[in-house]
């Protein structure tokens, strides 16, 4: 019996089934996030129907559908059953262009059905569009409750992904489950990674201006915590912006593929939602503690709102907005507890960032060009003008960010000099100044290491990643904290 039902053609659904992510729900957001009146002009086109929606989404913000997060467990299934002589076809609610795209990026699927922009392929429609085509019997795999539907024509049922409740009631409609493939449950644990927890540590330099004013009594050290996590939920949110402007390119990198966007593992829509509430909730509470905080705070999203759009494809204009968005969050934990901040201290700040900014960019850079070198091409010319995707580099541009990089790292070190000189000792503060110079020479040590390692193509993508991971860097970030501690009692 089993031998007979893998003999019917298969018919497959594509969002939740082939691939992990919901395209419509991806294709959305991510344009809203890009282009929002383009999202707003394709949601007008609702009042035709579903189906005229999907298609004038599709005019609006087209996608690469070649790295689309395919189900791996069930892409290998498909490919053993065409080995076996099967037909596979796809049909899916989307449009039919978005069908057509698919079937032509992955060898897989002998034809393609779509939404055409009057109807909408789903639930009863689709199946009488398959009934029509094979009216012998087919399988069908799908994964929501709208393809129970469909599965009451089917020979065969494949669920992928399905709920409990679906499951019962497709257990009760049909007896023939050809095969089933599980859904891993989202967890804290990949929202923590979209919302880039980890990425909180560089809000702990909002405590920074606190601390170098040496008045530290319970309502200012409140306040500063408190700007501290509404820091941290305005920069998830942005962070969740980031990752669905640039779906495409992390699909297509090494590492920020496994993201959980971009890997499918946590819808588009429900990340744009949860962006969208973070941020609004934390400006609006920054209006209980200052008015210059929440002018920071709206700066702050400004600027990475044109960064993630725009900004960061253009050559060190990019690394510079990343240095001010660092020199932001000093500003605000000035605002927070109402203390001004020296400008030798901003000016630090803003190159050494601007540094490690550029560190980042040396890195895939380096890396780009390793995997150039790997591919054996010989010329040239074409190496020079090979653009690092998503960004404004070519891989020949690494003599320059190496230089600019280890040149602001030097600047760094020696503005912080001057701020050790003439701002921190002769202000009275500390029993024991001149031991903050050697801190000075801590930072430089790091500095240096940091840009050995990028030149040698051994730094991860991002240095605050690795300072947290790197055992040197944790050691050497200890000593400084001896040493201002030593200077300071």
């Amino acid at each position: 019996m089993h031998d007979r039902i893998q003999t019917y053609p298969l018919a497959v659904d594509l969002d939740r089934t082939f691939i992990r992510s919901d395209l419509l729900h991806e294709m959305f957001a991510s344009c809203f996030v890009r282009s929002p009146v383009k999202a707003l002009i394709a949601l007008l086109t609702l009042r035709k129907g579903i189906a005229a929606f999907k298609r004038a989404l599709f005019d609006a913000h087209p996608i690469d559908f070649a790295d689309l997060p395919v189900r791996e467990d069930f892409a290998l299934f498909l490919q053993e059953q065409l080995t076996k002589g099967r037909e596979i076809c796809l049909v899916t609610a989307a449009d039919q262009r978005v069908a057509d795209a698919v079937r032509a990026s992955h060898g897989v699927f002998s034809r393609a059905f779509g939404s055409n922009g009057s109807m909408n392929l789903k639930g009863a429609a689709k199946l009488a569009l398959l009934q029509h085509q094979f009216p012998e019997g087919f399988a069908y795999a799908g994964d929501s409750a709208s393809d129970l539907q469909v599965w009451t024509g089917s020979r065969a049922a494949i669920p992928v992904g399905i709920s409990d409740d679906v499951r019962k009631k497709l257990t009760q409609q049909h007896s023939s489950i050809e095969r089933e493939f599980f859904q891993e449950p989202v967890g804290a644990i990949d929202w923590l990674r979209c919302l880039r927890l980890h990425q909180w540590t560089k809000n702990f330099l909002i405590f920074l201006p606190l601390m170098l004013s040496h008045s530290f009594d319970q309502a200012s050290l409140a306040l500063a915590l408190l700007a501290f996590v509404l820091m941290g939920m305005l920069a998830s949110g942005t962070y969740i912006i980031n990752d669905l402007a640039d779906i495409s390119a992390d699909r297509a990198h090494a590492t920020k593929r496994f993201r959980p966007i971009a890997s499918g593992k946590i819808s588009a829509l429900h990340a744009l939602i949860a962006s969208l509430a973070l941020i609004t909730t934390a400006i609006y509470l920054t209006t209980f503690i200052s008015p210059l905080l929440t002018l920071t705070f709206v700066l702050y999203l400004v600027s990475t709102l044109a960064y993630a759009l725009k900004l960061k494809t253009i050559a060190f204009l990019d690394v510079f907005v990343l240095g001010w968005l660092y020199t932001l969050r000093l500003l605000a934990g000035a605002a927070a507890v109402a203390v001004s901040p020296s400008q030798w201290l901003l000016m630090f700040a803003f190159f050494f960032f601007l540094s490690l900014s550029l560190v980042k960019r040396n890195s895939e850079i380096v890396k780009a060009a390793e995997k150039w070198a790997s591919c054996g091409e010989r010329s040239t010319a074409r190496k020079e003008s090979q653009l690092i995707r998503g960004r404004g580099y070519r891989i020949s541009d690494e003599p320059l960010t190496l230089a600019f990089g280890v040149g602001t790292g030097l600047s760094a070190t020696l503005v912080l000099s001057m701020y050790v000189a003439l701002d921190m000792q002769p202000m009275g503060a500390y029993h024991h100044p001149e031991l903050l110079f050697w801190m000075v020479l801590a930072i430089l040590l790091w500095l240096m290491r940091i840009w050995l390692l990028s030149h040698r193509g051994e730094m991860h993508d991002d240095p605050i990643i690795f300072a947290i991971r790197d055992p040197a860097s944790l050691m050497l970030g200890l000593v400084v904290a001896a040493i201002f501690a030593g200077a300071t009692l």
